[in-house]
This record gives C-alpha cells, sequence and structure tokens, in this order.
C-alpha cells in the first residue's frame, strides 16, 4: 500500500518561478487499529525512518495528516493547507502594514 503527498518546496526555476507540485509517494510499512506506520526520510538526514500516521482517534477519524492512502485526498489536502497559508500570511500582511504605520505616525511627531 502506499501514502500520498503534495508538496512544493523544491519546484523552482534559474529565475524563482514555481514550476510544478511534487506528488511524494511513501510505502506503508505496518497498519495499527488507529492507523499506519509508512517509510519516512528527512531531507537533510542520512537515516531512514519511519512516521505514524493516525487513521482513527477516539471514535472518530482524523483529517488533519501527513499523507493520505489515495491522490484525491493528498490533493484535497494540499489545497486546504494552502488556503490555510494564504490566510495566515494576510493576516500578517495587515499587521505588518499596520505597524509600519504607526512607526510611520510615530517618526512624524
Amino acid at each position: 500500500m502506499t501514502y500520498y503527498r503534495y508538496d512544493d518546496d523544491p519546484f523552482w526555476d534559474e529565475e524563482y518561478n514555481v514550476i510544478d507540485l511534487e506528488l511524494k509517494q511513501y510505502e506503508v510499512l505496518s497498519e495499527t487499529k488507529c492507523g499506519v506506520w509508512i517509510k519516512f526520510t528527512k531531507i537533510g538526514h542520512w537515516e531512514n525512518g519511519k512516521k505514524f500516521i493516525l487513521e482513527k482517534g477516539v471514535n472518530h477519524f482524523t483529517r488533519k495528516r501527513f499523507a493520505w492512502p489515495t491522490k484525491d485526498e493528498a490533493l484535497i489536502s494540499y489545497i486546504a493547507r494552502k488556503e490555510k497559508q494564504i490566510a495566515i500570511l494576510k493576516n500578517q500582511l495587515e499587521n505588518a502594514r499596520e505597524f509600519l504605520a504607526k512607526a510611520k505616525e510615530m517618526q512624524n511627531v
């Protein structure tokens, strides 16, 4: 069995334009009653490891996971992650604009 995750980190061309999404595939090493163990290697580390994906919590299924059993679910998860990232960055940009305006007001006093 394979689990999937979409990422966008390493895909930049010479002019720093995003080229494409990367679909990463993770081999399932074992299954438990609550989830699965996948083969996982951190970038920049030499050793291979494993990561646990919680599938079922106490009387419910989880929504937040590192990887998903289908490509469609992985894509839905990627879209949700990017929507959340955009919301966070919009808030940070608004805060930065407000603090910049306050600093300029202080400078003009």
